[in-house]
């Protein structure tokens, strides 16, 4: 029997910087935002062309918490508070563990929010990020 045809989430695993961070348990939203700007000729009331300005991705990914990793501050993906400037990017990566394929992979990227839970008896955190730039199955 081949591969299944769909993505399944529980067939998921996030990593971050190469490593594993955990088994996604859901990703409620990944963003791909392009901004666009009108370029204007002196006179004219209507644009001349669209012009790119931004470019850049976002998301939240929700993984369940290994034991003894410590989370985000334990595998060193976020600063403390004092050490807030010597943030260094980060890459993110789902693949999924059955085809192997990087679904979603984030590179220059920072995490800027996280929240822990217990959810079942089950440690789940939810984080957010902004990159840079990304790619998928279809662009490596």
């Amino acid at each position: 029997m081949g591969q299944p045809f769909s993505v399944a989430g529980a067939h998921l695993k996030c990593y971050v910087n190469g490593t594993l961070l955990g088994y996604v348990a859901a990703i409620p939203a990944w963003n791909v935002t392009s901004s666009w700007g009108e370029l204007r000729e002196l006179d004219s009331v209507s644009a001349r062309q669209l012009t790119p300005r931004a470019y850049g991705c976002s998301g939240t990914i929700q993984v369940i918490r290994g034991r003894g990793t410590g989370g985000l501050e334990g595998a060193e993906l976020v600063p403390s508070g004092s050490n807030m400037l010597l943030q260094k990017y980060l890459t993110i990566e789902i693949q999924d563990r059955i085809t192997q394929d990087v679904v979603y992979r984030v590179v220059q990227c920072a995490i800027d929010n996280q929240q822990w839970q217990i959810q079942r008896g089950i440690v789940m955190g939810t984080f957010n990020f902004k990159g840079i730039s990304f790619t998928n199955e279809s662009t490596q």
